[in-house]
Formats: C-alpha cells, sequence, structure tokens
C-alpha cells in the first residue's frame, strides 16, 4: 500500500461508518479493555500520541484517564469527524494532519504512543520508516494493534506470504505480517515486548495482538 493513499480510504461515507460499522465486534471490544488496562500504567497528566486518531475512538479514554492527548491522521474526513466528536464531548485534544513517517515532534516528545490497525495498510519493507518515528518520539509506552500469520511452516504461513507478496506487486490492499519478522523489527527500534495479547483470530488462522511494547525492560 502507497501512503500517499491512505488518506482516500475513509472518505466520506466509509468515514461516516466506520464506528458504527465495528464497534459492537468482539475484537473491537478486546482492543478497547486492553487499551484501558494499558493507559492505566500511566501516570495521570502523561502525554500520550494517537496515529491514526481516526474518529477520536479513545477521546474519552484519555480524559478518563487524565492523559493529555495527541492525535494525528492522514484522512481529512476522519480528523473532521475526530474533532467533532470532541467538541460534543466537551473535550479540547490536540488534533491534525500529518504523516506517521515524518511527525512533526521533537525526540521523546510523549510518554506513550497508540498505534491502533494502521501496520496492515503498511507492506513489511516500510514498517521500518513507521516504527522509528515511534521510537524517536516515544518515551516509555507504546500501544500496537496488527494482524499477524500463524507460526513459520505452516500452511497458512505460506499461503498467507504468497497473498501478501501479490497485494504488494499490485501495489494494493491489506497485509498480514509473520509474527516473528514483526517481533524482529520491533526490537530493533528498540521496543522491549512485555506483552502480545491475542484479540481474535480470523478464518485462516491469523491472528489479531495487541502489543504493549516499552523503550527500556521494567525491573
Amino acid at each position: 500500500m502507497k501512503f500517499e493513499r491512505l488518506a482516500s480510504l475513509y472518505t466520506g461515507a466509509t468515514a461516516a461508518s466506520y464506528e458504527a460499522e465495528r464497534a459492537a465486534s468482539s475484537q473491537w471490544l478486546a482492543e478497547d479493555a486492553a487499551l484501558d488496562s494499558y493507559l492505566n500504567r500511566l501516570p495521570r497528566g502523561s502525554r500520550v500520541l494517537d496515529v491514526p486518531v481516526g474518529t477520536g475512538r479513545f477521546l474519552e479514554l484519555y480524559v478518563r484517564h487524565g492523559l493529555n492527548a495527541v492525535g494525528i491522521d492522514i484522512s481529512p474526513d476522519m480528523l473532521r469527524l475526530a474533532t467533532e466528536k470532541a467538541a460534543a464531548l466537551g473535550l479540547a485534544p490536540s488534533l491534525a494532519l500529518g504523516d506517521v513517517r515524518k511527525l512533526a515532534f521533537p525526540d521523546a516528545s510523549f510518554d506513550a504512543s497508540i498505534c491502533m490497525r494502521l501496520l496492515n495498510w503498511i507492506d513489511a519493507k516500510h514498517i521500518d520508516a513507521v516504527l522509528a518515528e515511534f521510537s524517536r518520539v516515544t518515551r516509555s509506552m507504546f500501544v500496537l494493534s496488527v494482524k499477524v500469520y500463524p507460526v513459520a511452516g505452516s500452511w497458512e504461513h505460506a499461503s498467507n506470504r504468497l497473498k501478501n507478496l501479490w497485494r504488494q506487486l499490485r501495489g494494493a490492499g491489506m497485509v498480514t505480517h509473520d509474527r516473528r519478522q514483526l517481533d524482529l523489527q520491533l526490537e530493533g527500534h528498540g521496543f522491549w515486548i512485555e506483552e502480545a495479547r491475542t484479540i481474535g483470530s480470523d478464518r485462516r488462522g491469523a491472528s489479531y495482538l495487541i502489543y504493549l511494547l516499552r523503550r527500556e525492560r521494567l525491573s
């Protein structure tokens, strides 16, 4: 998937119906519960970066935990909906258009960063640019949700690899990542994996994971 196309994926009716189509799903609810438990580990007043912020799904959660949230999205329509939601709730988070590969913040600007459901739009060779930016701006915690292959050597793993190669050649479509490769990439960018929680699976055996990552191992 080319980054330039991401801005056009969620526009108009697709953006407007985004939350309504997903909010009751078991995976969505499991993500909410996991993130809630992770944010509870941050001191009140911590600064949090949410990319992509989408329609502002977690804005209320950040307020509940007393966190100062900054939200970035590449889609103007999604960002408009997030702004409208914040206004309706009487919230005033910092929301702006932006590219996750070029975050306009100094190093170590945030106590925690959140990245939900983005990496499956980005093929493996471009993930490093994204992880490098999150690593640069994050001081402590990184929460990431992503869909990954079953273990290497399985039929499902081979099938998913072939599908991903085809999608990359076409330059379109979602990809499922190799769990081992992704773990190595995360570690290569200075993230220690504290937890990788399974929050769902598909019919082909791929798993939906939510990672709790740290910039350094806790004693």
